[in-house]
């Protein structure tokens, strides 16, 4: 059975997401920081859980790279895909899981980890307060932008672009999408 990690404290995610984008990025994300940007009950190091799981920390609670672009100005894309990576058969499943309701995703969690009613209630608390800081949209998400040294000019912009196809059959509906792809992106 799957197993994911919940809080206790669903409603503090917000505000532990927010001074992260604030705040220095640690040597060690551990119990022990935790107090010193202002999160000091015992529970609230439940959360420590969910950031390693949806890939904000590492190995030895070290920071991630992840951890570091959701500090930029694309964060909520960031999140948005940490959270499409660290849930992938609920995505798999759900077109938009984010917009369930919280019996939709009791069904979920309950089938795919077996676990008792109150544990099912703090993971779907857990997805949707992660959910509710995460950017979802219908248009093309840009994953990253960054700026790298070039030859030529001194600088250059490159773009990243994260593009989720449709499952089907069909080889039109690809070609069809890359066709618009190449006229609005490489004209």
């Amino acid at each position: 059975m799957q197993t994911y990690p919940y809080t206790t404290v669903p409603g503090r995610i917000r505000e532990l997401l927010e001074k992260m984008r604030s705040v220095g990025v640690p040597e060690k994300a551990s119990a022990g920081w935790l107090p010193l940007i202002g999160f000091k009950a015992s529970n609230d190091r439940t959360m420590l859980g969910v950031l390693k799981f949806i890939g904000f920390i590492g190995p030895g609670g070290k920071p991630s790279d992840l951890w570091r672009q959701y500090r930029g100005p694309d964060h909520e894309n960031v999140l948005a895909n940490a959270l499409r990576e660290a849930y992938p058969s609920l995505f798999q499943t759900y077109e938009s899981p984010c917009s369930l309701t919280a019996n939709e995703l009791r069904d979920f969690f309950s089938v795919q980890t077996g676990a008792a009613k109150g544990t099912i209630s703090k993971m779907v608390d857990t997805f949707k307060a992660l959910c509710s800081m995460a950017a979802f949209s219908k248009s093309l998400p840009v994953a990253e932008i960054r700026q790298t040294p070039s030859a030529i000019s001194g600088r250059s912009v490159n773009v990243n672009i994260n593009i989720e196809l449709p499952v089907t059959d069909d080889e039109k509906v690809y070609e069809r999408i890359f066709k618009a792809l190449k006229e609005h992106l490489l004209d």
